[in-house]
């Protein structure tokens, strides 16, 4: 799957080999982060991510947030804090 400009997911573009990619394009209005997460950070059953994965969708959400203009004080500190990745 690709961006298409704006944010906005090219529906034609989707892969059904890929559980969980989605259908639609989103919202234009709404925010989102695209996160590739390889076999390994999933649960074999279900497909959703596991702690590994989770804190990945979590540190790339994370860095989008930071970007903001109005971030605040809290990214500066996690700019600077140890990682444990």
């Amino acid at each position: 799957m690709r961006e298409s400009g704006e944010g906005v997911v090219d529906p034609d573009d989707h892969d059904p080999s890929r559980p969980g990619q989605a259908r639609q394009a989103p919202d234009p209005a709404l925010s989102f982060v695209l996160v590739d997460l390889p076999p390994e950070l999933l649960l074999p059953r279900d497909g959703h991510p596991n702690a590994r994965g989770a804190k990945k969708i979590a540190d790339a959400v994370e860095a989008e947030l930071c970007q903001l203009p109005d971030a605040g004080a809290y990214c500066l500190w996690a700019a600077t804090r140890p990682t444990d990745t």
